[in-house]
C-alpha cells in the first residue's frame, strides 16, 4: 500500500468516525487495522468492536491485550499484511494544570471533560487525535431514533499528548515486529494470572 493510499484510508476512517459519533450519539471502543489483502493486494480496513466484557476493569483489559489480541493478530496475519492500527474510544479526560505534579494515584486527578480519543500507530510511531464532546441534549433522527445531539471539536492542544498505556504498542502483534523480550514478558504475565 502506498503512503498516499494509507493517508486516504486514514482520513476516510476519521471522517466516518466523526459522522458516526454525531449521528449515533456515541462510540463503541474498537480496533481498526489498515493493510493489504494477501490474496489480491487490495487496500483493506478491518474493524474489530471490543466487547463490553473486555472493557469492565483493568483485569479484563489486560486479558484483551495479553491473550486476545495476539491470537487475533495471528489469524489476521494469515490473510492480511497490516501496516497501521487505530484504537478509538470515548473517554473521560483527567487534566492536570501545567505546574501540578503527577500524583501517585492518577484517579485523584479530576475529570475535566468527555472526549473521543483516536490513536493511530504505524511504523513512525503513534499519532493522537482528540475531540472534545459537546452534548446538546436528545434529538430525534430522520428514522425516529432518539439520540444525543453531539458536536465534536478537535482539540489541537491535546493532540500532541504522548500516548501511554496498555493499548499503545499493539501494532507489533500484527506486523511480527515484536521482540523475544516482549514474548517472554507476556508469558510471565499470563502465568501470574
Amino acid at each position: 500500500m502506498t503512503q498516499e493510499k494509507f493517508e486516504e484510508l486514514k482520513n476516510d476512517y476519521i471522517e466516518n468516525l466523526e459522522h458516526f459519533i454525531s449521528e449515533s450519539g456515541g462510540l463503541f471502543p474498537h480496533l481498526t487495522l489498515f493493510g493489504t489483502s494477501k490474496s489480491d493486494n487490495k487496500a483493506s480496513i478491518i474493524h474489530f468492536p471490543i466487547p463490553d466484557e473486555y472493557m469492565k476493569n483493568n483485569g479484563t483489559k489486560d486479558e484483551l491485550v495479553i491473550n486476545v489480541i495476539p491470537k487475533l493478530a495471528k489469524e489476521i496475519s494469515k490473510d492480511f499484511s497490516i501496516i497501521a492500527m487505530a484504537w478509538a474510544s470515548e473517554a473521560w479526560m483527567r487534566v492536570l494544570e501545567k505546574d501540578e505534579k503527577m500524583p501517585e494515584d492518577y484517579t485523584s486527578i479530576p475529570i475535566k471533560k468527555e472526549v473521543v480519543m483516536i490513536s493511530i500507530e504505524d511504523e513512525k510511531g503513534v499519532k493522537n487525535i482528540i475531540y472534545d464532546i459537546h452534548r446538546g441534549g436528545k434529538q430525534v433522527t430522520e428514522d425516529g431514533d432518539l439520540v444525543d445531539s453531539i458536536k465534536l471539536e478537535k482539540s489541537e492542544q491535546l493532540s500532541d499528548v504522548v500516548s501511554q498505556g496498555r493499548f499503545v504498542g499493539l501494532l507489533k502483534h500484527f506486523t511480527n515486529k515484536h521482540s523475544v523480550v516482549d514474548d517472554l514478558l507476556n508469558k510471565i504475565i499470563s502465568k501470574e494470572k
